[in-house]
């Protein structure tokens, strides 16, 4: 059996993963810029403040650009574009918006975090981090 490289499998993650939003781009950039500042060990709230800081320019209004919806559904919202809304519009604080990424966008069951390391339907044998509730890990 033939052993394939941590490039092409995160490649295969990012491209054939179960998770087909842009969460999973999301993701595998902050995991990247993880790896190469040397961290093993990442609070889940820096993570979400990661992740809510790389979708920002997308969602809010830019100078000369329109946002960047996630869904192409209208008149439907992506947890994490409801997230930077509210707190961008003084609805919910750092903490509140925080804590609604990690539980909403990160950690549920649906989203990307347990859904990441998958191509296709199949879990790679060896993840590129583990996480809990507080803390991701990488590997």
């Amino acid at each position: 059996m033939t052993d394939i490289s941590d490039i092409l499998k995160f490649k295969g993650v990012v491209l054939y993963g179960k998770n087909q939003s842009t969460y999973k781009m999301a993701l595998g950039d902050l995991l990247i810029r993880y790896a190469a500042g040397n961290f093993e060990k990442v609070e889940m709230s820096k993570v979400a403040l990661d992740f809510r800081t790389f979708y920002e320019p997308h969602v809010l209004p830019q100078e000369g650009k329109l946002p960047t919806r996630q869904l192409k559904q209208p008149f439907k919202t992506s947890s994490i574009e409801k997230a930077i809304l509210q707190h961008d519009a003084g609805k919910i604080n750092d903490e509140q918006s925080i804590q609604f990424i990690m539980d909403n966008c990160l950690l549920a069951s649906s989203v990307v975090l347990p859904r990441f390391n998958t191509i296709r339907t199949k879990k790679i044998s060896d993840p590129f981090y583990t996480y809990d509730k507080n803390f991701l890990y990488l590997i």
